[in-house]
């Protein structure tokens, strides 16, 4: 299969053009959605103030339950305690009981709990991060597989690129973007080759 100079050219003025538009764009992008938490979902939470005694309570040691698992040692105060989602959006909370949660972004989350442990504590602080962040990149790109992410604002021009970048073959204006929220599953077709992609829900 051969490739002529200036279809590679194209190729690379089509990546250097996503590459200007991903510069311009994409903080303002991101910072506009939010994921929401769904079960089986792995959160590290975090509860302090200014007296640590006092926080204690609503921090746990990561022991083996219905909705925590023990990841990466006991809890502390820096680190924060992990939480598994249960299949209904809920998870076993210290002091406050079982929670729904399922559903919630996790800035919605944290005002939540800051909310009701307010009613124990004077100024808590709520440091929510949800630790299992990954998708899964088929097709015709360089490196095929899941790949994690240590941030929930990505892109799916990140995913691509996380990937090793789409191969020369690949259709770039028939991208399938699958997405599972709230248990249901949604098949969305992009086309990266519009310069308007970027404004797609599914970016």
């Amino acid at each position: 299969l051969k490739f002529s100079s200036k279809s590679l050219s194209n190729s690379m003025s089509l990546f250097l053009r996503l590459i200007s538009f991903i510069t311009s764009f994409n903080k303002e992008l991101t910072n506009s959605y939010e994921i929401k938490i769904q079960p089986d979902d792995l959160l590290m939470i975090n509860v302090t103030c200014d007296d640590l005694e006092i926080s204690k309570p609503f921090n746990i040691n990561n022991n083996i339950g219905n909705n925590q698992q023990n990841i990466g040692g006991n809890q502390n105060q820096q680190n924060g305690s992990i939480y598994l989602v249960d299949i209904n959006g809920f998870v076993n909370f210290p002091v406050l009981g079982s929670l729904k949660i399922g559903g919630l972004t996790r800035t919605e989350l944290m005002k939540m709990l800051t909310e009701k442990i307010s009613e124990y504590i004077k100024n808590p602080l709520i440091i929510v991060t949800i630790r299992n962040y990954k998708v899964t990149v088929q097709g015709e790109v360089a490196n095929p597989g899941i790949i994690n992410f240590d941030t929930e604002r990505f892109t799916l021009v990140d995913a691509l690129l996380k990937a090793g970048d789409l191969k020369i073959q690949a259709k770039r204006n028939n991208i399938l973007v699958i997405r599972q929220t709230d248990g249901i599953v949604t098949y969305n077709r992009v086309d990266i080759t519009k310069t308007d992609f970027i404004n797609s829900p599914f970016y």
